[in-house]
């Protein structure tokens, strides 16, 4: 094939010194290098021009895969390629051909004989950039995590490029098209699962994404974008058999409390493990400490309400309540905050209020123990006997707000699947995993995704999906698998 190229390096500043080459070009050619008016923004912009003839004698038809010959040839250009020394201007002689044995027919006329033109190697069908600048906008998205808007105006301070924000746009969304689910992927993550499985689900906009991650492993083992209106547990249970057709066999499944889950596990896969998430479980918990709180606030005494007029100089200060009440209100969630995330600072607040008022030590001990029963360091026998000094406490009973958590603490079925992780070594308590994930994607969804629709939804988590293959391919790292701690009864979903 014969390919040739000239090369003539160009600078162009706001004095347009650039008369010398354009004497020495036709009437065409100096057209098409007056295109380069896109650069105006720049103040001096430096670029080389390409000339390529790519214009065999034959070619192969794409249609029916026969020679044709070439019958002409069209004029293609600029093509833009990035280059850290400047813009690169490439104008090309493309071939045009006919092929006479791959007809086309157009209504009841007789058959016409097809056209087409030579492909070019370096960029897309009527593409303006070539391959490489397309490259360097979709990895600024892709893998830098750069909003579009960024992603332009750092091709034109590197490369001195200019595309417009919807044309990365448009190269990140055809990117997408091109990652599909392949068999490649499935059999990647029935290799890789570790026996964990924590699925959540998000709801954006219209959609509902439901997606499973495996937080052992560090990957997401699948998605399935939804309507949003039409969510329930037969859905839920739709998601389950996909996974289990991709080749996903967990052990255990971490789930929130959410009523999607019960039926559809049983139904796909009544013998797995389901580990409830200690977090979602937990906030119950503080909640209904705040509110005890918020109890105790209300009752506290108030100042009595002043007589109209300038009011009467005390020989002694004034006690102020409502202060008082302030301070305890404005400082409630001190009272059911993790000691293991407490500074020092907020520890000595607390001694202080519960000092002033000794009645709050109770909520502050409910909490102590509330925490200390889901310790990473219990066993199963401990958490259990932690729980039953909870239920017998008279004094947790006798208020009206933490008798609603001791109520939450009385269901064996229940606690059995929150305590499950103490069974394991490597078992999260949370699936925290997988709502990180949705927090990122939603993080990323003002700058990134904006105009999105289903296909432009699955687009970005197929990318997140390929992105993930790509380094655990990279790392070759033992597979890491769940560990037992010790031999445990069953506990059915």
């Amino acid at each position: 094939m014969p390919v040739t190229s000239t090369k003539a390096p160009v600078a162009l500043g706001e004095s347009a010194t650039s008369s010398h080459l354009l004497s020495d070009m036709t009437d065409a050619e100096a057209e098409r290098v007056a295109q380069v008016a896109r650069f105006s923004s720049f103040h001096c912009v430096k670029f080389s021009v390409f000339r390529l003839h790519m214009a065999p004698p034959e070619a192969t038809c794409p249609h029916c895969g026969k020679e044709a010959r070439r019958c002409g040839t069209v004029q293609r250009g600029p093509i833009l390629d990035a280059s850290l020394d400047g813009p690169v201007l490439l104008y090309v002689d493309q071939g045009v051909y006919r092929c006479r044995d791959c007809s086309r027919t157009a209504g009841s006329r007789k058959p016409k004989a097809r056209y087409f033109r030579f492909r070019l190697p370096f960029t897309v069908l009527r593409g303006r950039y070539t391959y490489r600048a397309r490259r360097l906008g979709i990895d600024g998205v892709k893998l830098d995590g750069l909003p579009f808007t960024k992603v332009v105006k750092r091709l034109a301070r590197e490369f001195l490029l200019k595309p417009a924000r919807a044309t990365v746009w448009r190269w990140h969304d055809q990117e997408g098209d091109k990652v599909t689910e392949s068999l490649e992927y499935r059999q990647w993550a029935r290799e890789e699962l570790s026996g964990v499985l924590c699925i959540d689900e998000l709801y954006d906009g219209e959609f509902c994404v439901l997606t499973a991650t495996d937080p052992i492993a560090q990957m997401t083992v699948g998605f399935q974008v939804l309507d949003k209106k039409g969510m329930d547990a037969a859905k839920m249970g739709e998601f389950l058999a996909y996974l289990t057709v991709i080749g996903a066999k967990p052990d255990v499944i971490i789930t929130d409390e959410s009523k999607l889950y019960p039926a559809a596990l049983r139904q796909s896969w009544p013998d797995v493990l389901h580990q409830l998430c200690e977090f979602h479980f937990i906030r119950h918990l503080v909640s209904d400490v705040i509110a005890s709180v918020r109890t105790f606030v209300k009752g506290m005494p108030k100042n009595p309400k002043r007589r109209r007029g300038r009011p009467a100089k005390l020989g002694r200060p004034r006690v102020d309540h409502n202060e008082k009440s302030k301070e305890v209100n404005q400082k409630r969630f001190l009272f059911a905050m993790n000691p293991a995330t407490m500074s020092d600072e907020q520890a000595t607040t607390l001694s202080q209020l519960i000092e002033a008022h000794p009645e709050l030590s109770i909520q502050r001990e409910f909490m102590l123990k509330a925490f200390s029963i889901f310790e990473s360091t219990n066993t199963p026998e401990s958490a259990e006997r932690l729980r039953q000094e909870v239920l017998s406490d008279p004094r947790f009973l006798a208020d009206e707000n933490l008798s609603v958590s001791v109520e939450r603490l009385k269901d064996d079925t229940k606690f059995e699947k929150l305590t499950l992780f103490l069974h394991y070594e490597n078992l999260d308590k949370t699936n925290n995993d997988v709502e990180r994930d949705n927090r990122r994607f939603r993080k990323k969804q003002k700058s990134h995704y904006r105009l999105r629709t289903a296909r432009t939804i699955r687009n970005a988590l197929f990318h997140k999906i390929e992105q993930e293959q790509k380094e655990k391919d990279k790392s070759k790292g033992a597979v890491s698998r769940l560990r037992p701690r010790t031999a445990h009864a069953s506990n059915p979903v």
